[in-house]
């Protein structure tokens, strides 16, 4: 779609990306990248906030490069744009069927973070 709104994520990738095919062959990898924000609390210590944990899937070229290069741990920059997907699931605790909404990347560029570490391009 033209002129979607797009955001960056970084954060690091909490298992090694799947790289999959459609039923054409198109080649899409699926991972997901999680983010713990840190701020500092009233006593000038740092504190962790809650974790958050973003669904990204990668297509074509991308998807090849992204699952031969990065694997779990692996600090990552993505740029991507959003969707939020709503589906129904079976409360496991009161078995009725409740309604859930999930946000997703498709991210358009992926690399790692050279904040803390570095880098070869091949």
């Amino acid at each position: 779609m033209a002129n979607e709104p797009t955001t960056t994520i970084t954060g690091n990738l909490t298992a090694d990306p799947e790289l999959r095919f459609t039923t054409t062959g198109v080649p899409v990898a699926g991972f997901t990248i999680a983010n713990t924000p840190r701020t500092k609390n009233a006593m000038g210590e740092w504190a962790d906030g809650e974790t958050w944990f973003v669904r990204c899937s990668a297509w074509r070229d991308l998807a090849h490069n992204i699952t031969e290069t990065l694997t779990k741990g692996a600090a990552v920059v993505a740029t991507g744009r959003l969707t939020a997907r709503s589906y129904d699931a079976t409360d496991q605790t009161t078995g009725q069927t409740v309604r859930r909404t999930v946000v997703e990347m498709t991210v358009d560029d992926l690399g790692p973070s050279l904040r803390r570490a570095t880098a070869k391009v091949v």
